[in-house]
């Protein structure tokens, strides 16, 4: 036999033996070529991950190979969502792997904070280059005139693990917070930092980042903040900071009433909380003093001392202020039908 054809036959043995050492060692006890050389108890939990993971590098985690993705998810637990195969196997094994059950809700959810879509803001110049959000920044901050706005070259899209951003009018991201795990992959490639990850508690936040004047915005852009300070006005709980010059929600303030976003005149406030409730007045309480109807910001409360107060629900944004003013306790919230 010809020396050449020994050399091939070696190679291709030697690969045969390296892949199937990979794919089916760990699950034997022995894991990938020096996982267990270290013999740390992170090497042991990755191995026991690793060993419940039924797919064979799938990569929709994000992660070069399922070993990569059990050595990350056993410092990280609530990375185990990344896996749509293997997730709730891992879960249910949780205490074996870890010693104890981590919480594995996820609280975390990407955020877009730009509401500028292909028309809303004016270009610098047409960009022609490699489709790249990374790219277009090298040129001037972007092609577009607002310099913290998304530019809509899609890195996020093609990034995400889960899927769980499409694109409005093939341009702006929207995040469907239902399939989002909050593992960040979108918020680190974004050049521009327009994506962030939030706490889903969190459901009041302004779509738009930007750090120019109202006049410049006005000018450039039909759907950023122009710092009318209409929300800040509106806030009875003064949870809307202007040290930067522009609005920025604070969350240690905010109560999620929404009073913000129903004022907003662009729209660009979102409120999740917004008109998921409204509120009903008991007739056999009220004492017919009027306090609710004063200060209702949405005037969804009608009456005087003659008529009886009713909520009118098309008008109700489901703040909650008149509830807690209330000297009667005559005012309640439900869910909105």
């Amino acid at each position: 036999m010809h020396l050449p054809v020994l050399f091939y036959l070696a190679g291709f043995v030697l690969t045969a033996a390296a892949a199937g050492e990979y794919f089916y060692s760990a699950r034997s006890g022995a894991g990938p070529s020096g996982a267990s050389k270290k013999g740390g108890a992170a090497d042991d939990r990755a191995l026991k991950i690793f060993q419940l993971l039924t797919s064979i590098d799938c990569r929709k985690c994000g992660f070069a190979s399922c070993y990569d993705f059990a050595q990350a998810a056993c410092e990280t637990p609530e990375l185990v969502n990344l896996c749509a195969h293997s997730s709730r196997t891992i879960i249910k094994n949780a205490h074996n792997i870890w010693g104890y059950s981590p919480v594995f809700d996820n609280n975390l959810s990407a955020r877009l904070f730009c509401s500028a879509g292909v028309s809303n803001c004016a270009e610098k110049y047409r960009y022609y280059g490699t489709k790249s959000c990374a790219g277009v920044k090298l040129l001037w901050e972007g092609n577009r005139e607002c310099i913290y706005g998304c530019v809509g070259l899609h890195d996020c899209v093609k990034v995400c693990p889960v899927g769980a951003i499409e694109l409005i009018d093939n341009f702006l991201p929207r995040i469907n917070e239902e399939k989002c795990v909050g593992c960040g992959k979108c918020a680190q490639i974004c050049p521009f930092d327009v994506i962030k990850i939030m706490d889903r508690g969190s459901k009041t936040y302004i779509r738009c980042q930007t750090r120019d004047c109202g006049a410049l915005v006005h000018k450039i852009c039909s759907s950023g903040c122009i710092s009318c300070m209409v929300c800040v006005k509106a806030c009875p709980y003064y949870a809307i900071d202007t040290d930067a010059k522009v609005p920025r929600v604070n969350n240690d303030k905010c109560v999620d009433c929404g009073i913000c976003a129903a004022k907003c005149p662009l729209s660009i406030i979102t409120s999740k909380s917004l008109n998921e409730k409204i509120v009903s007045i008991i007739e056999e309480k009220c004492n017919m003093c009027g306090i609710c109807a004063q200060i209702c910001p949405s005037a969804a409360i009608g009456g005087d001392s003659k008529t009886p107060y009713r909520v009118i629900t098309e008008k109700c944004i489901g703040c909650g202020i008149c509830v807690s003013r209330c000297p009667k306790e005559a005012i309640i919230e439900k869910m909105s039908e």
